[in-house]
């Protein structure tokens, strides 16, 4: 037998999953329990932090169209892009 072969595939957590984490352990112990106990605690940081990383790329994408920003601009000129 493998070690580990027993195991789940663990998901990775980014930093806003880490976050989120130190926020139910210092504000909803409750919560934070219940996951860990029930071993649901990495899938959902796991979760919390795709959903995180979806809404950051769809809010700058929104204010890239916002403002004008483009590709040809960043090429053109990096000072009025920047």
């Amino acid at each position: 037998m493998i070690a580990g072969e027993d195991e789940p595939e663990s998901r990775p957590i980014g930093i806003r999953g880490q976050r989120h984490l130190r926020y139910l352990n210092q504000h909803h112990k409750v919560l934070y329990s219940e996951l860990l106990i029930s071993g649901k605690l990495n899938d959902y940081l796991a979760d919390l932090n795709e959903q995180a990383e979806d809404m950051f790329s769809r809010l700058v994408k929104q204010l890239a169209e916002k403002e004008g920003v483009t590709e040809a601009i960043k090429a053109e000129n990096q000072m009025l892009w920047v």
